[in-house]
């Protein structure tokens, strides 16, 4: 399970390692959960983690 708090902790770990390509394809495939509904957000995200740290 992943919070969007792990998300945004993940999307700052890529920005500070000057990951941008990678940053940016995290966040195109989190486009539909970022817009779950028009107003609401998911808090959680079921999905396995495939990166490395």
């Amino acid at each position: 399970m992943i919070t969007s708090e792990d998300m945004t902790h993940r999307l700052g770990q890529l920005q500070r390692e000057g990951r941008f390509a990678d940053r940016q394809a995290l966040l195109d495939e989190l486009g539909d959960w970022q817009n779950y509904g028009v107003d609401d957000l998911a808090s959680i995200l079921h999905a396995p983690y495939v990166g490395r740290d």
